[in-house]
Order: C-alpha cells, then sequence, then structure tokens
C-alpha cells in the first residue's frame, strides 16, 4: 500500500489556506455605525451625505475604517418616520460581504427619506467594498442576508420581528 506523503510545497499550501480563511472569517461585519464621519476624511461625506468618492486610499485598517464611515453615512440618511403602514415602508441592502450578498437591510419610509442619495450612497459602499474584498482576498461567512419584512410601530418603519406578524396600523 502506497501512502501519500505532502511534499512540503503542498502542506504550506494547505497551512496558507487555512490561515487565510481563518482570517477572512474573523473579518468582522461593519461596526454598527459607531463611526464618526468626519469632513475630509477617508470615508467622509458631502454637504448632501453623499460619499466623498475621492477619499485617498491607505492601508487595510484605513480602507476598512472609511468603509464603516460610509456604512455609517447610508444609515443615517435612512429616515424611519413617516409611514403609516408598511406598504409604505422599503429597505435597502447595504455593504458586500466576502461571500457575496449584502452585510444588512436598512429600513427606510420613503416618504421622509432621500432615496436617491440612500441609493448613491449604497450603491458607493458596495462598489468600493466590492473592491476593498478584492483587493484584500476577504472572505465571510456565506449565510444569506434575507430583506426583512416590514412593519410600522409608533409610526416608524422597522424591520418585523422574526415569527411575529407584522401589524397594520
Amino acid at each position: 500500500m502506497r501512502r501519500f506523503a505532502p511534499s512540503h510545497r503542498s502542506a504550506t499550501l494547505v497551512v496558507a489556506f487555512v490561515v487565510a480563511a481563518a482570517a477572512g472569517c474573523s473579518q468582522s461585519p461593519p461596526n454598527g455605525g459607531a463611526a464618526a464621519t468626519v469632513p475630509g476624511a477617508p470615508g467622509a461625506t458631502g454637504a448632501a451625505g453623499a460619499p466623498d468618492s475621492a477619499a485617498p486610499a491607505g492601508d487595510q485598517a484605513t480602507e476598512r475604517a472609511a468603509l464603516d464611515s460610509l456604512m455609517a453615512a447610508a444609515r443615517a440618511l435612512a429616515r424611519t418616520d413617516g409611514c403609516a403602514s408598511s406598504g409604505q415602508c422599503a429597505s435597502m441592502p447595504l455593504g458586500a460581504r466576502g461571500c457575496g450578498g449584502p452585510w444588512e437591510y436598512v429600513v427606510y419610509c420613503p416618504l421622509s427619506t432621500d432615496t436617491t442619495a440612500l441609493r448613491e450612497a449604497a450603491e458607493e459602499l458596495e462598489r468600493r467594498e466590492r473592491a476593498f474584498n478584492a483587493k484584500y482576498d476577504v472572505v465571510s461567512t456565506c449565510e444569506m442576508r434575507l430583506e426583512p419584512r416590514l412593519e410600522v410601530v409608533d409610526g416608524a418603519c422597522r424591520a418585523a420581528s422574526a415569527g411575529v406578524p407584522a401589524v397594520e396600523p
């Protein structure tokens, strides 16, 4: 019986793959909106809230921080108040996970949100995050993010809790 004895090269490739996969899987999602957007900083937004696409590229941490700022800026554009029924609410995908699909969906009321600015911010974020993912070979967990079911509570649009039917006011 012939035993498989991996060459040094194949063992090195396996170790490199495992390390890369582990590093990519530890890629944390955007920071939940905690980053502040500072005018003139990488990922800053203009007066209308549109991302500054001329932001300089830097190292991976700097670029990730700029993406987090873009995510926070997009979230800030989404207004949830102003809709009277869940049928008036909407959601938009934000970000680009390494394994595909968005990081999340932002819920908003189109009646009170500048939907053009929000769409442009979401598209810019997705474009820049895809480029970031390709540049740094980012991988992520591969679960599918589903668009949320929407509801209105106290005059504000929100994602309905799982298993709880949406209630029309």
